[in-house]
């Protein structure tokens, strides 16, 4: 308990090194006594380790086993197969993490109270709107953009204010050339966008798509996201409160439109 409770403690201060580090040592106390490991407890030490090693230190290399003993632990309830699928695509294997983002959806379907038969619940409600949009960024990455608005759609009903959500269907329909539902969302992240600037919006996304202008306007849209959102931690243009990092594929397909 006391380092569970320690590791808790350096979450609230942004130290995640020292986070892991305490989960860690509980696990061992853990496995060394042989303890329940259907205790919902020992769940949770899991699931810490888990979320520090995979959404703070990007650290994919470790992170497995312990997602897999949480799928053995708890597999009835989503969450341990959207860590697994979160893994899958951030090593770029879009098709593997599509094929458990899809069995994810199956649990949660076959599944309405999200609960374990160990009696541990899912927090499955509370990341609805992330799980959407990675589901979506992986169908993105494979340029099926129907799949990926669709899926990025679900998760902006969930949570429209969200920055990334409308970054992402921004970029969807602006690599599908919908300028005109493209700056429907481009104004609704862009905050400090002037009133005059925001009609000239609108004129632009009412020129025809054979009109030049149209397509300039578009791709200066796209270049303005590249150098925004590119993953280079130098960058001063990257300093949104909600940071959003495009991945090489993200990347590669606005080069490719742009070019």
């Amino acid at each position: 308990f006391y380092y569970y409770h320690l590791g808790n403690k350096f979450i609230d201060n942004n130290k995640y090194n020292d986070a892991l580090k305490a989960y860690q040592s509980a696990y061992k106390i853990y496995v060394r006594h042989n303890l329940n490991k259907k205790d919902p407890f020992y769940y949770n030490i899991l699931l810490s380790i888990v979320k520090v090693l995979l959404f703070k230190l990007n650290n994919f290399e470790e992170v497995m086993p312990f997602i897999d003993e949480l799928i053995e632990i708890a597999h009835n309830i989503p969450d341990p197969l959207f860590f697994k699928a979160y893994y899958y695509q951030k090593k770029e294997a879009y098709e593997k993490a599509i094929e458990i983002y899809l069995k994810t959806i199956d649990i949660i379907n076959n599944n309405s109270e999200n609960i374990d038969n160990s009696g541990i619940n899912s927090s499955y409600n509370y990341f609805y709107s992330t799980f959407m949009l990675e589901f979506g960024r992986c169908y993105l990455a494979l340029g099926i953009k129907d799949k990926a608005i669709f899926c990025f759609s679900k998760a902006y009903d969930e949570n429209p204010k969200d920055y990334e959500i409308n970054i992402f269907i921004l970029l969807c329909y602006l690599l599908a050339s919908d300028l005109k539902k493209a700056i429907n969302y481009y104004l609704n992240f862009n905050e400090k966008i002037s009133l005059s600037d925001k009609n000239e919006f609108i004129n632009f996304s009412k020129l025809p798509e054979t009109d030049i202008r149209h397509k300039k306007f578009l791709l200066s849209i796209l270049e303005e996201l590249k150098n925004s959102f590119q993953n280079n931690s130098d960058s001063k243009t990257n300093s949104k409160k909600n940071k959003v990092i495009f991945s090489n594929k993200e990347l590669e397909l606005i080069n490719n439109k742009i070019q």
